[in-house]
């Protein structure tokens, strides 16, 4: 008999209970037919990621019959979408930056949280550093 366990990994039962002194041996269980997955595909369709993992056999036929839709298309470099860690780190940059100007012209700021909004209508307002561009 055996387990299936959130992170996607099964363990046996008898595995859990004669383990009391160490950790259960689990294995990644295939998302498509509960069998062993010995690997993790990520692919996308329609804007959406997509994580699962399978076998190699079932990752060899999921590549298969998308080949042909591969082959056809055109790669599409990566954009960050909203929400994203390339956006959050310009966005962090941004804020600091903001800070930074704030501070030497005496407003008052804290180090973290939302900026006061006078603070942002000046520093847009021309008095803060323009894009170039």
């Amino acid at each position: 008999m055996w387990l299936a366990l959130t992170d996607g990994t099964r363990t046996g039962v008898t595995g859990l209970l004669a383990t009391a002194a160490g950790s259960p041996v689990t294995e990644p269980v295939d998302d498509l037919d509960g069998g062993r997955a010995d690997v993790v595909v990520d692919f996308a369709l329609d804007g959406t990621w997509y994580r699962i993992r399978l076998s190699s056999g079932n990752a060899d036929r999921l590549r298969t019959s998308l080949a042909p839709y591969v082959d056809a298309g055109r790669h599409r470099p990566d954009r960050p979408g909203p929400g994203s860690p390339r956006t959050a780190d310009r966005l962090r940059d941004h804020n600091l930056e903001v800070r930074r100007w704030a501070r030497v012209r005496g407003y008052v700021v804290s180090s973290r949280g939302r900026l006061p909004d006078a603070v942002v209508r000046a520093y847009y307002a021309g008095e803060g550093p323009r894009e170039s561009g």
